[in-house]
């Protein structure tokens, strides 16, 4: 009997370490992929203010770090505009896949009080 719960108490501490450990590593997953998809959507609304395809442009800085660009949209003008990206990922741990995804803006917004950009 003494045995039986030293097995059973191995394997829960075994199965427990193997839970953490893949809990943590989608955590860092998310973190990064969040990290990610601010610099696509700042790559986009560098391009836009240099008058260029901000949607191409986080479409390479996507590709270039290895996520997918799921959505890119621009709204506004050449003074005042925000460029919205979604980019996505999908992390492999054997037979399981987890899809995650990510939202991010960057832009120019102007003050509503000074009328300046901020």
């Amino acid at each position: 009997l003494g045995v039986m719960l030293m097995l059973i108490a191995a394997a829960s501490a075994a199965l427990l370490t193997v839970l953490g450990v893949t809990a943590g590593a989608a955590l860092f997953a998310q973190h990064r992929l969040a990290g990610v998809t601010d610099l696509v959507a700042l790559a986009g609304a560098t391009a836009h203010q240099r008058s260029q395809t901000p949607c191409d442009s986080a479409g390479r800085a996507a590709d270039a770090n290895d996520v997918t660009l799921a959505s890119c949209d621009v709204v506004g003008d050449d003074e005042e505009f925000v460029v919205s990206v979604e980019a996505t990922m999908r992390i492999n741990w054997g037979p399981v896949t987890v899809p995650l995804s990510a939202r991010s803006h960057a832009g120019v917004v102007a003050d509503p009080v000074a009328g300046r950009p901020r």
